[in-house]
């Protein structure tokens, strides 16, 4: 796109061309992921029912997490960062406030903490796919050399984008294939508790990030140099 970002006729050319992509990957690697999850879980003789569970809740998070991903992109290209955010926030705040309402009425379970999760993932997708439609106001067209273009872009960070997907899930997998479901839950939860750590992170990268973008070349080396000191 470049400088062209008020041809929305190219962003959504190419936001037709990335989502092409993505079907098609997901088409691929979705089979793949099924069939590695029930191997990895075969050893713990769980039934069947809650297997195929686990893999639609899979399938159906990695579904909406591409559409979250893909047109929350596009809103940060429009320039629309106040609907990206926000989404974001409504979406966290909603999945914590029905969260601490089932803990207070005692309905809380692994199932209602699995379904918020989901669900918070489908409403933000949701919400930013609608919001970029009503910003474009066309579907665009998924084109040969903007798919060329993108791929090109894409392959080189595909290592880190791989390992940074891959690396947090080691620890559990392995508990998975040679521990005890005990086991399973426990570093599970341990997981869930280090996100804590990840709000530091968001920190930079909503706050920080953006402050020294819009800085002057002339007051950003001041302030580069204050931050690191």
């Amino acid at each position: 796109v470049g400088e062209r970002i008020r041809d929305l006729e190219l962003i959504a050319d190419c936001v037709a061309s990335i989502r092409r992509i993505a079907l098609f990957s997901y088409l691929i690697v979705a089979p793949v992921a099924g069939t590695i999850l029930t191997m990895i879980v075969y050893r713990q003789h769980w039934p069947n029912l809650v297997v195929a569970e686990m893999i639609g809740v899979l399938l159906v998070t990695a579904w909406f997490a591409r559409v979250s991903a893909n047109y929350g992109a596009a809103l940060i290209l429009l320039r629309d960062r106040n609907h990206y955010y926000r989404n974001q926030i409504i979406g966290s705040v909603g999945s914590l406030t029905l969260l601490v309402i089932s803990m207070m009425l005692h309905h809380f379970n692994i199932y209602v903490g699995i379904l918020l999760n989901v669900a918070q993932v489908i409403f933000i997708g949701t919400l930013n796919f609608r919001r970029v439609r009503k910003l474009l106001g066309t579907g665009g067209r998924a084109l040969p050399h903007l798919q060329k273009a993108i791929l090109r872009l894409a392959v080189p960070n595909f290592p880190s984008t791989l390992f940074y997907a891959v690396q947090g899930q080691i620890t559990l997998t392995l508990i998975v294939i040679f521990g005890h479901t005990s086991g399973v839950a426990n570093v599970g939860a341990l997981s869930r508790l280090s996100q804590i750590f990840v709000i530091f992170n968001q920190v930079n990268l909503i706050l920080v990030e953006p402050f020294f973008a819009k800085l002057p070349a002339e007051r950003l080396k001041r302030y580069y140099v204050l931050a690191i000191a």
